[in-house]
């Protein structure tokens, strides 16, 4: 009866029943709500977009799947923020709801909260917020997306970046080749997806190279020979351990050699030489102490096993900050290492 008397006020009281429903009434429950919803969206009333933003941060999840379905009918600015939060809710299905929703939305105005998005630190959070961004076609929307490309952020680049295959325009190719020399290599792949939307193709064997080593097409990379060595050297000193290990078996292969003792510790730890680190002594701690963050434990111990070996004053605090680690047998190497040092 209620889900039928398009009045806002009957909003409040269907959440309420949703929330103390059993799981028998509570699909009558829901369908009442929907229905009530279908029938004010045609109305255009405002008011009641209000307590469906209040119902995303619920204590009840089916409380908070509706009110997020829901707000997803309006194209109103109002709702970005409350659907970006659900983005990072605690539940699967709030979480999908959330990006259904956002896929509904294509008002201009709603852009901003996306951009904030684009920072966040969960990367599916990240990757919602640029497909959302994708589908705007409003010129001011897309002329930010262009100079986000050059963000500070590299969530922010790498977002732009997957946002601008959606848009394609000509003043966005020159920026997202300058993406291939980025230091992160999910800003690289992200550019490099982009351009090959684009149909773009590399002017030399330098951009061809950038190219190969941003799509991570390793057995090709070897083939540019002098060409590759630059772009390798970046993938080399990057953060992800699978793109250094490999960039480094590249490297091996063209001959190449480290021009200082530093560059030759993030050489040693990519190919996992761990000997020849302890050589190397403190010039292989700022590559050991990156790798304490390497997603394999086995690496994490091996990092931590050679700073003890190495003993220098740089490595303290990174060990510590690595006692929380996930790992167990971790911790463990980590508070060996740290009981190498003399050091209050």
């Amino acid at each position: 009866s209620l889900g039928r008397k398009k009045d806002p006020r009957v909003i409040k009281y269907l959440m309420i029943a949703i929330g103390d429903s059993n799981d028998e009434s509570r699909k009558s429950c829901i369908e009442a709500f929907q229905t009530a919803i279908n029938e004010l969206s045609r109305t255009h009333e405002p008011t009641f977009i209000k307590q469906l933003i209040a119902g995303v941060t619920d204590e009840n999840k089916y409380v908070r799947v509706e009110s997020v379905l829901a707000l997803g009918q309006f194209d109103d600015p109002r709702v970005i923020e409350p659907l970006t939060i659900a983005l990072k809710d605690t539940s699967e299905e709030v979480r999908d709801a959330a990006s259904v929703s956002l896929q509904r939305v294509h008002n201009p105005k709603s852009a901003e909260p996306l951009f904030e998005a684009l920072k966040d630190e969960n990367p599916d959070v990240r990757d919602e917020a640029a497909s959302v961004l994708g589908q705007y076609k409003d010129p001011q929307v897309i002329n930010k997306l262009i100079n986000s490309l050059s963000d500070p952020n590299p969530y922010v680049r790498a977002g732009a970046a997957k946002a601008m295959a959606k848009i394609i325009h000509p003043r966005a190719m020159k920026p997202l080749v300058k993406l291939l020399d980025d230091n992160h290599a999910y800003v690289r792949l992200a550019a490099s997806n982009t351009l090959e939307i684009y149909h773009w193709r590399p002017r030399d064997k330098s951009e061809a190279a950038k190219y190969c080593v941003a799509r991570q097409s390793w057995d090709k990379c070897a083939d540019y020979k002098k060409q590759a060595i630059k772009p390798l050297i970046v993938a080399l000193n990057g953060e992800d351990p699978d793109i250094r290990r490999e960039a480094s078996l590249v490297l091996t292969k063209l001959d190449w050699q480290p021009k200082d003792n530093t560059e030759k510790g993030y050489f040693c730890v990519a190919k996992q030489d761990w000997e020849e680190c302890k050589r190397l002594g403190k010039y292989a701690v700022p590559a050991l102490t990156q790798e304490l963050k390497n997603d394999q434990w086995q690496n994490r111990i091996k990092a931590a096993d050679t700073l003890a070996h190495i003993k220098d004053p740089q490595s303290i605090d990174p060990l510590i900050k690595s006692l929380n680690d996930k790992n167990a047998d971790v911790r463990a190497a980590v508070v060996e290492a740290l009981g190498a040092y003399k050091d209050v």
